[in-house]
């Protein structure tokens, strides 16, 4: 028996076609199923294109800051800037502190060693904690590159910084000591405390400086070619010859930005190498934005925008999107600013796209809080 007409609409079956059949005895129903249309875009499967720089459309071109980390930059002492009285205090409680403690020696040894409670406080005084606090807040405020650059805080300051908070907003009660603050647990909410004191000291001698990493940017004058043989905009605004698309919605959008009277020229970051730091369960994860469009203000000013068309809200959409708007405040704090970012519903671009909207910063306006949480249905 051919069961072919299973996978056909009701409406397409032949006169006699029987919804119901039997397969060794057992009925099996073939339920109906809709048809597909074609998207009016395009699909995949089509015949490979070269995607590439025009130089006819230089005018088009993007230059992108390749922002591998941020470091603090310095222009006060740390301990001028950065409001002692103001930290929440550290209580060390013996219930949250465990009888064995699991310590990894600076060299030499096993990779780890157990330590009894009392064996650590002999091992770990105060003054060891505190430099051993101090070398990670300078790995956390002045990563790899920035210490070239001769910013941020350094190492005697940061360990004075540590020092003051010991002495001062440490405590212990009952059966727990000051030195069990250098157990991990202890010493990880320090550590936060005190970097999210530095980080957020405020504008006066403090700053967010990126470290760029290389090349020093990305340059849609320098993107390889390569073929495609997806869905793709023609791209009016953009350096490149065509623009190369996952979905309608992405040439939708596309499209749109070509219309935009205020859009100056974008880039779609297909095989462009722009990405934001995201962390999933604490793993660091590398989120690859849709559009990176540069829109004239009204005032004449140039602003850098992240766009996401989105069609599937995911788990880590959230997630991406608090990064990318981090991202966006520390830039717009550099030379490189102002930056924002925008995610875009697909439900909200397809009913404001035929409302009459026809800039961008009109439609960036329409996704206030409101509309943004009922676009994506939550």
């Amino acid at each position: 028996m051919n069961y072919d007409v299973l996978n056909q609409p009701l409406e397409e079956r032949t006169a006699g076609s029987e919804e119901t059949v039997d397969a060794f005895g057992i009925p099996f129903v073939g339920f109906p199923v809709q048809r597909r249309r074609r998207s009016p875009a395009g699909s995949w499967g089509n015949k490979p294109v070269w995607i590439e720089p025009n130089q006819a459309k230089d005018s088009r071109r993007m230059r992108i800051p390749n922002v591998r980390s941020w470091a603090v930059g310095m222009s006060e002492p740390l301990t001028s800037v950065v409001r002692l009285h103001d930290l929440p205090k550290l209580v060390v409680d013996p219930r949250h502190t465990p009888t064995e403690i699991v310590v990894r020696p600076v060299v030499g040894g096993k990779p780890e060693a157990m330590l009894t409670l009392e064996h650590f406080r002999a091992e770990f005084p105060l003054l060891r904690t505190a430099f051993l606090t101090a070398r990670e807040l300078l790995d956390q405020t002045t990563p790899d590159g920035a210490v070239d650059l001769g910013i941020g805080p350094t190492f005697d300051e940061l360990l004075e910084l540590v020092q003051a908070y010991l002495d001062t907003h440490v405590d212990a009660i009952g059966s727990a000591a000051r030195q069990d603050v250098g157990i991990y647990y202890w010493r990880l909410q320090m550590l936060n405390i005190l970097e999210n004191a530095i980080r957020s000291a405020g504008t006066g001698g403090i700053a967010t400086v990126p470290i760029i990493g290389s090349p020093e940017f990305f340059d849609t004058a320098h993107q390889r070619r390569f073929q495609w043989t997806g869905i793709v905009a023609t791209g009016k605004k953009a350096h490149a010859n065509q623009v190369p698309c996952h979905t309608d919605l992405e040439k939708q959008f596309a499209d749109f930005l070509d219309r935009a009277p205020d859009v100056i020229r974008y880039v779609k970051n297909e095989r462009f190498g722009f990405s934001i730091t995201y962390y999933d369960n604490n793993r660091p994860r590398q989120y690859y934005p849709d559009f990176i469009v540069a829109v004239r203000d009204p005032d004449g000013r140039e602003t850098m925008w992240i766009a996401e068309p989105k069609g599937e809200m995911r788990l880590t959409t959230t997630l991406k999107q608090e990064a990318a708007q981090l991202w966006c405040g520390k830039m717009s704090s550099t030379e490189f600013g102002p930056w924002r970012y925008l995610l875009v519903p697909q439900r909200h671009f397809e009913r404001v796209n035929t409302s009459g909207v026809k800039s961008f910063a009109e439609f960036a306006a329409s996704l206030t809080e409101r509309n943004l949480t009922a676009a994506m249905g939550t």
